[in-house]
């Protein structure tokens, strides 16, 4: 258990002239139940986790002109390790120390090489959103324009090969499963599996619902949460003997973002849509929620390793700069 900050997140009012801050929350049970202490002044676009750093205290961000790592030592430490402006993060699944960002016209890798930073580009694609291969070193998925790719080093060389010719404007990985993950596109939401007998990577059709943001449940195989894009709720999609079944929850409350809560099963955090707060939203019977902070929060990422969340918002003009393609991702999730 952590004695420090639970919670990291990002402070934002969408007012010209308001300052945006990273904040940390930690729960107390009071009001709020997750109160906020200021980490840095800056607003991020996503986030990604370091592999393997032990306490989760280690996160990159990405903001207009600079990657950050942000980390606890003795108080918690801002540097820039890359002047490039990055739209999504992955983290490496089996290597510390490594995240990958994708930028307009290049896939890169940025690297500490023990001394500093290395920035490698991989391919010259540009890329919506990235994925982390669950426990996979060296291995992500890329959506771009007409192309779900697997990006893989193979021993020699890094590879990038097409999975398939659909265009996702959000990818997540899989939690549980390696050689997998999820897909948000005009025509709903995909799983992909690959399958080590024939070679071939096939997909599942979840639903035809459109989403701005979903998450996979850390804990239980094959249960996926989004958020409507309508505004009318949260879909639970689970599968059970082979067929997947959706079950909207909160039908009437607009979530933007969400974020499974940690190590913890039937859970997970959801930024309202209407920028009204924080929710942390369970299964105790039935589904319920409670608020935990009135802060606007549009980016979530917990830190892979117990119950702790990081999070941010990015300002309307840092939206715009990061543009790739008109498939910029707003709400981005990416698990360990």
């Amino acid at each position: 258990m952590k004695t420090r900050l639970c919670v990291v997140a990002a402070l934002a009012a969408l007012v010209c002239g308001t300052a945006f801050a990273m904040d940390g929350l930690s729960y107390t049970g009071g009001s709020p139940t997750w109160p906020a202490t200021q980490l840095n002044a800056n607003n991020y676009v996503d986030l990604a986790n370091n592999y393997g750093v032990a306490g989760g205290n280690y996160v990159f961000g990405a903001r207009t002109g600079s990657l950050d790592a942000i980390y606890y030592s003795s108080g918690w430490q801002t540097g820039s390790i890359s002047a490039n402006t990055y739209g999504s993060l992955a983290q490496n699944g089996g290597a510390a120390n490594w995240v990958f960002g994708a930028r307009a016209g290049s896939l890169d890798e940025v690297v500490y090489n023990g001394a500093s930073w290395d920035t490698i580009s991989l391919n010259t694609n540009t890329y919506a959103s990235l994925a982390t291969n669950k426990s996979a070193a060296n291995f992500i998925f890329g959506a771009r324009a007409g192309s779900l790719d697997a990006i893989y080093f193979n021993g020699i060389s890094w590879i990038t090969g097409s999975i398939n010719n659909t265009t996702y404007s959000n990818i997540i990985s899989n939690p549980m499963q390696t050689n997998s993950l999820y897909g948000i596109r005009s025509g709903g939401v995909e799983k992909w599996l690959y399958n080590a007998g024939t070679g071939l990577w096939g997909y599942e059709t979840i639903n035809a619902n459109l989403y701005a943001s979903i998450t996979a449940d850390n804990v239980v195989l094959n249960r996926l949460y989004g958020a409507r894009a309508d505004g009318s709720g949260i879909d639970v999609m689970v599968k059970s003997a082979g067929v997947w079944s959706t079950t909207n929850i909160f039908g009437t409350t607009g979530y933007k973002a969400l974020e499974a809560y940690g190590n913890a099963s039937y859970a997970m955090f959801g930024a309202r849509a209407d920028g009204s707060g924080l929710d942390v939203i369970y299964l105790d019977g039935t589904w319920k929620s409670y608020a935990a902070n009135p802060n606007d929060y549009s980016v979530l990422l917990h830190d892979g390793v117990s119950t702790n969340l990081f999070a941010s918002v990015p300002e309307p003009a840092t939206m715009a700069i990061l543009g790739l393609g008109g498939l910029l991702l707003a709400n981005r999730r990416k698990n360990a």
